[in-house]
């Protein structure tokens, strides 16, 4: 029995995937090493935070009915994408997969939390997206041109050449021909 306690001691705490132990109310009782890295916070704080607190409000709902099912033991486990709100305050994306540990009577003990940072991934599907969305606005008007500009925030936005003349913007010289930059005057 001790043999097999170590076992999962360090398989718990060595895993790639963040894990954790949460009672029924939603509140960390165990997390290992890589569970803190996703999410920027140390055990300490953690194991005094229940998964809500980190949850994205966006996400909060979705994710309460399917531990709600679960609890009640509608299901015996489930799977969702979900997004996290580091330390930091930054978001990350995760697939996470919770399950129960039942006692004798079929009462749950606790939940079973396997965290997996898929914020890159996320990031690629976006820019395939977007690069998608552009591809199809140019065949769907090819004679418009979409040019790259900025306004006052400098924040970088497309539009055709028509958009960038009518809202009085001109195009910036100091860039190379193939990215045509507009400043708010």
């Amino acid at each position: 029995l001790r043999g097999s306690e170590e076992r999962f001691r360090s398989a718990f705490e060595q895993v790639a995937v963040g894990m954790a132990h949460l009672n029924t109310d939603g509140y960390y009782l165990r997390v290992n090493d890589r569970l803190c890295e996703i999410l920027g916070y140390s055990r300490p704080a953690l194991l005094q935070m229940s998964y809500m607190d980190v949850t994205h409000a966006d996400d909060l709902a979705a994710d309460l009915n399917q531990a709600k099912r679960l609890l009640a033991g509608e299901i015996g486990h489930y799977s969702m994408e979900k997004r996290y709100i580091r330390q930091d305050g930054s978001a990350i994306w995760s697939n996470v997969t919770v399950s129960a540990v039942r006692d004798e009577q079929n009462r749950v003990k606790y939940t079973i939390v396997v965290v997996e940072d898929i914020s890159a991934r996320k990031a690629a599907e976006e820019a395939v997206r977007q690069s998608e969305e552009l591809a199809r606005q140019r065949q769907a008007f090819p004679d418009i041109v979409t040019r790259r500009f900025t306004i006052a925030s400098d924040q970088l936005y497309t539009a055709s050449r028509k958009v960038v003349e009518r809202a009085g913007w001109r195009l910036t010289e100091d860039v190379p021909p193939h990215d045509e930059t507009a400043r708010a005057r």
